[in-house]
C-alpha cells in the first residue's frame, strides 16, 4: 500500500471525512439528549444551572422521534384570488411631483401622500 499513493490518499481522506461526520453525529446526539439547539449550547450555557427544557434522555429522544408533526398554519396549496388594480395612475406621475418632504409620508400600497 505504501507504493500506491492513490490508496493512501483515499484512506486519509475517508478517515478525515468519517472523523468529522462522526464528531458531528456525537455532538448532535448530545444536543438531542439534553434537548438543546446548537445556539442554546454555545450561547446560553446550562453548566451552572439546570436546563429547564430537558425531560430526560429517553423522553427527549422520544419527543424528537415519535411526536406528531403539527398542521401548518399556512396552506401553501390554496388558490389565491387576484385583486383588481385600485389605482389607475402610474407611480411615475407621483414621482414627477417632486421629492417627499420629511413631513409627508408616501404609502407604497396606496400610492398617496399623507401627513403625520
Amino acid at each position: 500500500m505504501s507504493r500506491d499513493v492513490l490508496s493512501v490518499t483515499l484512506i486519509a481522506y475517508c478517515f478525515i471525512a468519517v472523523w468529522f461526520v462522526g464528531g458531528l453525529t456525537v455532538f448532535h446526539l448530545y444536543l438531542i439528549s439534553t434537548n438543546q439547539t446548537t445556539y442554546e449550547n454555545f450561547r446560553y450555557r446550562y453548566d451552572k444551572k439546570e436546563n429547564p427544557y430537558t425531560k430526560g434522555i429517553v423522553a427527549n429522544f422520544k419527543e424528537l422521534s415519535c411526536s406528531k408533526i403539527p398542521k401548518p398554519l399556512i396552506n401553501f396549496r390554496q388558490w389565491v384570488a387576484e385583486e383588481e388594480d385600485i389605482l389607475d395612475e402610474s407611480f411615475t406621475s407621483d414621482l414627477e411631483k417632486g421629492f417627499i418632504s420629511s413631513k409627508q409620508k408616501f404609502d407604497m400600497d396606496m400610492g398617496l401622500y399623507g401627513k403625520d
